[in-house]
C-alpha cells in the first residue's frame, strides 16, 4: 500500500517533452608505469578530462579561475595570499624538520659566522598556481627562509630579491609589502656575490648553470648537484654536470631536513670558511720558525772537529810530562 497519495512524477514534462536526467560522469584514469634509474616502478594515474571542457594541456594543470600560457592560477587577494602563507608557515614551525634546520644552524653559526649582506631567492613559484600542492610548497619554503633569516641575522635587514618568471601581479605585490624585491631575468643572478645566501629549490637545470656563471654565494640552498649527473635527464650533458660541480667545490655539503616533498632532494651548501684552511699552513710556519731558531744556536756554537779533540787530548802525553821533569 502507497504511503502518500501524490502522483509520482513523469519522464515527460507538461508540455509531453521527455525530461533529460543528467547523468554522473565517471572520471576514469589510466595508469601508467615509470621505471626509474634504481629499477623502482612508480605507477603514476592520470585522470581523463571529458573532451571539449578544457585545453588541450588540461592533463597537466589543474583547473584554475584564469590562465596565462597555459598555467591556471586561481584568484587571491593579498590578505587571503598572507592568510594561506602564514598557515603552511605554522605548519613547518611545529614540525620536525623545522627543530632540525635549527640545530644544524646553530652548529654552523658556533664554529663562526658567516657573512651575509643580500639574499637571492629564484624560482620560489608562484603564490596564486591552480594546483593546491604547488602553493603549499611555495608558501612553505618562504616560511622556512623567514625563519633561516631571522636565525642567521635576527637583528639585520638585508634586501631580499626575488626572481621567477612564473610571477602574477598580485605575487609581486604581496612579495613587496613584506618589503622585499621582485626583478625580471637577469636581474636576480647578477645580485649574486661572494655575501650572498642564494635559496634556489627545485629549479631547472638551466637556471643553476646560469647561476654558476655569478660568483660563488656564501650559501647555497638548492636541489642536490649530483642529481643531474646521478639520472638521464635531457638537460644534463657532461659537460653541464662539471659545470655544476665546479659551482658546489669548496663546500660543505649539508641535508635540509624533509617535510612531504616541499623539500625532497634539496641541500645546504655551505662555503668552507678561509680560518679552517689556514690552520695547517700556521702549524707548519712554527715548526719552520723553531727550525730557524735551532739552526741559528747551531751556528753560534762553534763547531769542534773530531781531530781537534785528539790534538787537545795528546799537547801533554806522559812521555812529555817525564822529559819536562828530566830536563827540571
Amino acid at each position: 500500500m502507497p504511503h502518500t497519495n501524490r502522483k509520482k512524477k513523469s519522464a515527460r514534462g507538461d508540455g509531453g517533452v521527455k525530461v533529460m536526467e543528467q547523468k554522473r560522469v565517471v572520471v576514469h584514469t589510466k595508469r601508467s608505469e615509470v621505471v626509474d634509474d634504481s629499477g623502482w616502478t612508480h605507477v603514476v594515474d592520470t585522470p581523463r578530462t571529458r573532451r571539449g571542457t578544457v585545453s588541450k594541456n588540461a592533463g597537466l594543470q589543474h583547473a584554475g579561475d584564469f590562465e596565462v600560457n597555459d598555467v591556471a592560477f586561481v584568484n587571491r587577494t593579498q590578505p587571503e595570499i598572507k592568510e594561506e602563507c602564514q598557515y603552511w608557515r605554522n605548519n613547518w614551525d611545529k614540525s620536525d624538520a623545522s627543530a632540525k634546520l635549527k640545530t644544524i644552524l646553530e652548529e654552523k653559526t658556533s664554529a663562526g659566522k658567516q657573512k651575509i649582506s643580500n639574499v637571492v631567492v629564484l624560482g620560489l613559484g608562484s603564490l596564486q598556481i591552480a594546483r593546491m600542492e604547488g602553493r603549499r610548497a611555495s608558501c612553505t619554503q618562504l616560511g622556512a627562509l623567514d625563519r633561516i633569516l631571522e636565525f642567521l641575522l635576527p637583528n639585520e635587514k638585508l634586501r631580499v630579491t626575488f626572481q621567477d618568471p612564473i610571477y602574477t601581479n598580485m605575487d609581486k605585490e604581496f612579495l613587496t609589502s613584506r618589503g622585499q624585491y621582485v626583478v625580471e631575468d637577469p636581474a636576480g643572478f647578477q645580485e649574486i656575490d661572494e655575501d650572498t645566501l642564494v635559496f634556489a629549490i627545485h629549479c631547472y637545470g638551466d637556471v643553476y648553470k646560469k647561476m654558476s656563471e655569478s660568483k660563488k654565494p656564501a650559501v647555497l640552498i638548492c636541489t642536490d648537484m649530483d642529481n643531474f649527473g646521478k639520472f638521464n635527464l635531457s638537460e644534463t650533458s657532461e659537460e653541464t654536470t662539471k659545470i655544476f660541480e665546479d659551482m658546489v667545490e669548496g663546500y660543505e655539503k649539508i641535508d635540509f631536513p624533509q617535510l612531504r616533498h616541499d623539500f625532497s632532494d634539496t641541500k645546504i651548501y655551505w662555503r668552507k670558511t678561509e680560518d679552517n684552511s689556514k690552520v695547517k699552513p700556521e702549524v707548519s710556519s712554527t715548526a719552520e720558525q723553531s727550525t730557524e731558531k735551532s739552526a741559528e744556536i747551531s751556528e753560534q756554537k762553534p763547531e769542534v772537529t773530531p781531530e781537534e779533540i785528539v790534538v787537545e787530548k795528546t799537547e801533554e802525553t806522559p812521555e812529555q810530562k817525564t822529559d819536562e821533569i828530566t830536563a827540571a
